[in-house]
Parts: C-alpha cells; sequence; structure tokens
C-alpha cells in the first residue's frame, strides 16, 4: 500500500473535516511532500518501521489552523490541515515584515511598516477571515519579508512549527493513543479542534502533552546534541528558531486570552501549560547535556519568550498564553504539575501497554 492507494481511507476517515486535500498551491504542496518523505523513511528505516509500517500522511482540506489522526481500515492516518500551512506561513512572514518585530534579525531597516496591530487577529480561523482584520496602513510589497535574512528567519520558524504540529499528530500513534481510544471507546480519532466524546477532560489533556513529547524528541531535542545538518551555522542558532517557533505556535492556538480556570473541562491543555511542560522537558534534557548547551537552550527560550511579549505588547496580539503568564503564572505552574503527577499514578503504566515505543 503506497500513499495514492490509500487516498480514499484518508478521505473517509476525514471527511467530517474536508476530507483529502489536492490543493494546487506551491506552499501547501512543499510541506506535503516533506511529510510524505518522512513517513516513506519512517515506515521503511530503523527505529520506527515497525511502529509506523501501517502509518500515512495527507493534508486536510480544510482552512482553519488544525491537524488531526485517526484509522481507517486498518490504516492509522495522520493530517494537517491546509490552514496550518497557510496561517503559519502568512503569521511568520507578516511578523518578520514588520521593522519593529524581531530587532536582532537581518536588516530590519529594509521593512516598510504597513500594517499597526494584530489586535483583532485570531489565526485558527480561515487566512480570508484573518487578513482583513490586521490594520493595515500602507499596501504591503509584493514579496515580504524584504530583508532576505528575515525572510529566511521566517521560513525556518514556520517549518519548525509545523514540524512540531505534524510529529504531534505522529506522537498520538506511536503512544498508542489511538489504540487505547479504539479499546476503551470504539472510536480512534485525534483532532486539535474537536475532543473524543467520553474521555474525560484530564486524560484528554494528558494526552495531548504526551504527544508533545515526540514532538519535542523529533524537532527539538536532537539540536541539543550538537548541529543536526549544514542549514544553522550552529546548533544554538537551531535552538532560537526552534524555541521562537514553539512560543508562536502556542502563542497564535488560542486567541480568547482564556485563563487557566476555564480550560478545566477543555479536551485539550491550556497552551501556557503546554508551554511549561516543554520547557521542563527540553531543560531536563539540556541539563544532562552540560552547561553550555543549558546555556544555550536557556537564552534561546529567553528571547523567544521576550519576543512573544513584544509582540503582545506592541501588536496587541490577544492570545491565552500571555495572557496567562502575565497574570496565571502559578495557576500554570500548578496546573501542569498536577497533570503530571495524574499521569505518573495513574495512566503512565496503562499506556506503557499501548504504546509502540518507549516514550523518552
Amino acid at each position: 500500500m503506497d500513499d495514492v492507494e490509500i487516498a480514499p481511507a484518508f478521505h473517509a476517515c476525514f471527511y467530517e473535516y474536508g476530507g483529502l486535500s489536492l490543493t494546487p498551491m506551491d506552499e501547501i504542496d512543499h510541506f506535503r511532500q516533506r511529510y510524505l518523505r518522512y513517513m516513506h523513511n519512517y515506515r521503511t528505516e530503523a527505529p520506527y518501521a515497525t511502529a509506523f509500517s501501517s502509518t500515512f500522511f495527507h493534508m486536510i482540506r480544510n482552512k482553519a489552523l488544525g491537524a488531526a489522526c485517526g484509522r481507517h481500515d486498518g490504516y492509522d492516518l495522520v493530517g494537517l490541515y491546509d490552514g496550518a500551512v497557510m496561517n503559519i506561513v502568512a503569521f511568520t512572514q507578516t511578523l518578520l515584515a514588520h521593522p519593529l518585530s524581531f530587532k536582532g534579525i537581518g536588516n530590519r531597516e529594509t521593512e516598510t511598516p504597513w500594517w499597526m496591530l494584530m489586535d483583532r487577529a485570531d489565526w485558527t480561523l480561515p487566512l480570508r477571515h484573518v487578513l482583513p482584520t490586521i490594520r493595515a496602513i500602507a499596501k504591503p510589497p509584493d514579496e515580504y519579508p524584504c530583508d532576505p535574512i528575515r525572510r529566511s528567519f521566517a521560513e525556518d520558524i514556520a517549518t519548525f512549527a509545523l514540524d512540531f504540529l505534524f510529529f504531534h499528530e505522529l506522537g498520538h500513534v506511536i503512544y498508542g493513543h489511538g489504540d487505547f481510544l479504539e479499546q476503551e471507546f470504539g472510536v480512534y480519532q485525534l483532532s486539535e479542534r474537536k475532543a473524543v466524546s467520553g474521555l474525560s477532560p484530564d486524560l484528554a489533556k494528558m494526552l495531548e502533552l504526551s504527544a508533545d513529547v515526540f514532538a519535542i524528541e523529533q524537532t527539538g531535542r536532537p539540536w541539543l546534541h550538537g548541529n543536526q545538518g549544514t542549514k544553522f551555522a550552529s546548533s544554538a542558532e537551531a535552538l532560537v528558531r526552534w524555541c521562537t517557533a514553539l512560543n508562536l505556535l502556542l502563542m497564535i492556538s488560542d486567541a480568547s486570552e482564556a485563563p487557566i480556570a476555564r480550560y478545566e473541562s477543555a479536551g485539550h491543555p491550556h497552551p501556557a501549560v503546554r508551554h511549561v511542560a516543554a520547557y521542563g522537558y527540553m531543560s531536563k534534557h539540556a541539563h544532562v547535556c552540560g552547561a553550555r548547551i543549558m546555556k544555550n537552550f536557556d537564552d534561546a527560550w529567553l528571547i523567544a519568550l521576550e519576543e512573544m511579549g513584544e509582540i503582545a505588547e506592541h501588536f496587541g496580539l490577544r492570545s491565552a498564553i500571555w495572557a496567562a503568564i502575565s497574570r496565571d503564572g502559578r495557576k500554570i505552574l500548578w496546573e501542569q504539575e498536577r497533570l503530571s503527577e495524574l499521569w505518573s499514578s495513574k495512566y503512565q503504566t496503562a499506556f506503557d501497554h499501548y504504546s509502540r515505543i518507549r516514550p523518552a
């Protein structure tokens, strides 16, 4: 079975979200091909060949920001919404096009401030609804960011953010979340935007945090062990981009400014809780790598956090994560610790039975 032959099963599995996407856009096709290559390699190479032997990827025809995984005809299926690519790419390009953002990246003097505020923008919505809410003060250039270094930075953080979404969905597969849901609830489908009926909010949150671990393992942790290729000058440079991407992805995942308490009955954790959990996981592994790596990671995380604050303060971008960090710091830590302890004491042993690979 190959990726073309699996298309009917994929379309049927995600029909309620829009089904299989064949959107002929260069940006979408770039990431479609990227993740098809990843899946082909995972199905044929150690150490994941057995775990992902029946796992396939395609894009989902949905213009919102989202992703999903499910099972149909015995195949594990993973998809990103078209809108995930469109929105994240547009968001990063728009940010880097403003000279007051990311002041240490490239030559910001080449950028024309054609927009002023994002205070009405909700980047989870289809892009056609988002762009009119950005308060423009001039006509944008034909291509932006204008500075090539800033344009490359925007591409890097968009790629890291989309990679995180992709590997998060694979995390649900490899850690056996779908197998558990199918056995316990007779349904195997998880979406960033839809809760599983009958699943307790706490367990749903813990499954999401668990899937984040695989995404961190694949996209962030390798850079703690040195440069992973020739694209970046150093692992420290890559870590800045990874931390920035994760912070911005969590920033645009909820524009409601909801406090921690409002997520009590939600089927996914508050973005600020995911933020703290990700920092804790990466920090633990950075510490093992030594003082220099720990400093590189902490510096990168601080740069990303400060930039998130600048975006919120200067451009008015509403987000649940920044609102919680600003006013609910202790509550974030308490909630993350509560879920972590609950997972360890009540669920981890049970899920080890379903996991196709041991979580790191």
